[in-house]
């Protein structure tokens, strides 16, 4: 059996599942979820299981490794260290420090595969590209009340760009990292790139700081949708509304990055920050995506 540890925010959380799919397709063993053990340590965002709000069979699995206790964390601790380099009683341990150099023959001899890491790489999720977009698509029930309360923006020729504006003002500053938030600059560029290549754009800005982001961005030609009067979550909200744009200005986050990845129109455009910016993996963004 394979246990993924799911944890950090929506974005962080479906590359952890999605990871956690591919190698569960590769080994032909069954993939269990710990939804407890990464959210109940979360003590700085509080966040919890996005995963249930989409179309993904979840098998949650509850033991030793899925607690939040003392004795819980040791043995964790014991695996991610001493279970990474070798199997042991068929027992082995994938993280962050060793998923991009595994031999999955190797991996075969494995009865139990523990997941523990991030992995923002887009190499496994290109793979498995057409399996998550179908898993990833919200209920139709939700997409129809978006386009219902908004319907002036689907009954016209009207080409719709999601900008993703994050501040990064929920990340204490002793967590912060440097060229975290993409500066004004780049959404000016993107923008006027859009504009040269799209007849009738609409910008619709999802942000995590809305009185800044009206300061900055002033016209008709912007729609800021408030995210709070809805009955839906409103990370889910914005995902799901994302889902219904043509064309993409992310920012360097994981949650942007997938609504860019799995949209289906093959004539869109994604842009995305340059390499300047920080993200921890080369291959976090597509080569097709353009670099402003």
């Amino acid at each position: 059996m394979i246990l993924v540890r799911i944890c950090g925010g929506l974005g962080n959380q479906l590359f952890i599942y999605s990871y956690g799919l591919w190698i569960s397709n590769k080994l032909k063993l069954e993939l269990y979820l710990d939804l407890d053990s990464g959210f109940k340590e979360d003590h700085v965002y509080n966040r919890s299981n996005d995963l249930k709000y989409f179309n993904i069979i979840i098998n949650q699995k509850r033991n030793i490794l899925t607690h939040s206790n003392l004795f819980s964390k040791i043995i964790r601790y014991v695996l991610r260290n001493f279970f990474n380099n070798k199997i042991f009683l068929k027992t082995f341990c994938i993280t962050e420090n060793n998923y991009e150099k595994l031999s999955l023959d190797k991996l075969k001899k494995v009865n139990f595969l523990y997941i523990d890491g991030y992995f923002n790489n887009h190499d496994y999720s290109l793979e498995i590209k057409y399996q998550l977009q179908k898993i990833l698509k919200f209920n139709n029930h939700n997409l129809s009340y978006i386009k219902n309360k908004n319907i002036h923006l689907f009954s016209t020729n009207q080409e719709l760009v999601a900008v993703h504006y994050r501040s990064y003002n929920d990340i204490p500053n002793n967590k912060k990292q440097k060229n975290q938030t993409v500066g004004l600059e780049y959404y000016q560029n993107s923008i006027s790139f859009i504009k040269n290549k799209i007849k009738n754009p609409v910008f619709i800005i999802f942000t995590d700081d809305i009185q800044f982001a009206r300061k900055y961005f002033v016209g008709n030609e912007y729609l800021f949708v408030n995210n709070t009067i809805y009955e839906i979550p409103s990370q889910i909200f914005d995902f799901n509304f994302m889902l219904l744009c043509k064309h993409f200005i992310i920012a360097n986050s994981t949650f942007s990055w997938w609504p860019a990845f799995i949209n289906t129109d093959n004539n869109n455009i994604i842009i995305r920050p340059n390499d300047n910016y920080y993200f921890q993996n080369k291959k976090f963004y597509l080569k097709s995506w353009i670099q402003i």
